[in-house]
């Protein structure tokens, strides 16, 4: 699957009129710690937190290359971790929600 790229301008102008916004893991390609936070990972934290002060609800769920992302970084961003898998509300219609590596791993078997 080929992910679509858009300007991170043009992605806060959108994720600011949408109610929630769900990041499903591996949102960085790495991440070692909240103790080691780069100016670029500063600069997304920021970001997402204007998106939330917006009134946008931001979700956060660890994938398996950014599992170590903890409190500290969802206090700068404003958002909130989710436990994987989860089972959420969405237009009255129950969704599961997970990263995906974790269900891949069990069909490998």
């Amino acid at each position: 699957m080929r992910s679509a790229r858009i300007s991170p301008a043009r992605s806060q102008q959108h994720a600011k009129h949408a109610q929630a916004l769900y990041i499903l893991g591996d949102f960085f390609e790495v991440w070692i710690g909240d103790d080691a936070i780069s100016p670029f990972q500063r600069s997304i934290a920021q970001a997402l937190s204007a998106v939330a002060a917006s009134g946008t609800q931001i979700y956060l769920m660890h994938g398996n290359r950014d599992f170590l992302i903890g409190n500290d970084f969802c206090k700068l961003a404003d958002c909130q971790l989710l436990a994987d898998p989860s089972l959420i509300k969405l237009a009255g219609e129950s969704v599961l929600l997970m990263h995906g590596a974790r269900r891949q791993s069990l069909h490998q078997r």
